[in-house]
């Protein structure tokens, strides 16, 4: 597939997406559940153990399958950019390898797979040899590795969590509060003597937060729970926080009128 055929294809999507209702910065979302929907993968819009077409324990460990794959992608990188601190010497001798120097290269990297060997040598092999660019132009290419490989992973997780219902980005947000409130009083990192970074007075653990985000503030006031005045705090938060795109796409749908979707117009995708 070319670049036309790749942008005709991403232009057919496009009436379908705008019928959603769903908002334009929620593509993302509504991408994934299309791809659960087309590859018949479990779609529950609501925190659920059940409905996955198997048990979670399977479920679980078939994604750590999956992760442990994009850690040995990590571990390619790791090898590009070995290549290119080689490459930056002024003796380096990438320039006197040839190309089955490069596959070597690989080879004593740790890169088992022959067809992956093949792709990464060609492509430094093109980047050092074949173009104006050399170290600059391999920099490129593993910056976009670097962009594949963590796209991959977004999406990864983004298919696991609708699987079991999991609002993900409404997760997301109550995690990265509680990252704030490691902060000192004045909202800078705390640090010990060896520089290491230390949780402040003030910090608050995401769980409790993640469980009210999950099943509701009701289900997380009991006798165990924390005082009245932490779980009033919690619902200001949660007002904040619980929002979560893929929720609101089948929720709140937007006008096709919406003045955004004009800058959507087919010919421009």
């Amino acid at each position: 597939m070319d670049i036309n055929e790749y942008g005709s294809l991403i232009g057919s999507l496009l009436p379908e997406f705008r019928e959603s209702g769903a908002a334009p910065e929620q593509y993302f979302q509504w991408a994934i559940h299309k791809q659960n929907s087309i590859y018949e993968l479990p779609i529950n819009l609501r925190p659920t153990l059940d409905g996955l077409n198997e048990t979670p324990l399977k479920r679980i460990q078939g994604f750590m399958k999956t992760l442990e794959k994009e850690m040995q992608e990590g571990h390619e990188i790791i090898a590009m950019l070995k290549l290119r601190d080689i490459a930056y010497l002024d003796d380096s001798p990438c320039t006197k390898w040839g190309l089955p120097g490069y596959h070597t290269f690989f080879v004593e990297q740790g890169i088992e797979d022959q067809k992956r060997r093949h792709a990464l040598a060609d492509v430094a092999f093109e980047a050092l040899m074949n173009t104006d660019g050399g170290v600059e132009e391999l920099g490129r290419q593993i910056l976009v590795m670097i962009a594949d490989w963590l796209g991959d992973q977004n999406v990864y997780l983004r298919s696991e969590a609708l699987k079991f219902g999991i609002p993900h980005e409404a997760v997301l947000n109550v995690i990265m509060g509680s990252n704030f409130t490691k902060l000192d009083e004045n909202g800078n990192p705390i640090k010990d003597e060896n520089g290491k970074f230390l949780k402040g007075p003030n910090y608050m653990a995401p769980e409790r937060h993640i469980y009210a985000t999950l099943f509701g503030l009701d289900d997380l006031v009991d006798e165990h729970s924390a005082s009245v005045e932490a779980v009033e705090f919690n619902s200001g938060v949660l007002e904040l926080t619980a929002r979560d795109p893929m929720l609101d796409m089948f929720s709140e749908p937007v006008s096709e009128d919406d003045e955004i979707y004009d800058a959507l117009d087919e010919d421009e995708v």
